[in-house]
């Protein structure tokens, strides 16, 4: 879990510019961008907690 958690907010935080950059270049809607950058954020507040800021049991 703690692999796999790190992968997961770099994509969620790559899941935030995309959609934006793919409106400014006219690649998608503006409510569709909005949508994936919702969820990625939220994906993004969800897995962080579990890798950064926490030393690992005997450290």
């Amino acid at each position: 879990m703690k692999r796999v958690t790190p992968i997961i907010s770099g994509l969620a935080l790559a899941g935030t510019i995309v959609p934006s950059l793919a409106y400014l270049f006219g690649n998608t809607a503006l409510e569709q961008a909005k949508l994936w950058m919702l969820v990625s954020t939220a994906l993004w507040f969800i897995s962080v907690p579990f890798w950064m800021g926490r030393e690992a049991p005997g450290d």
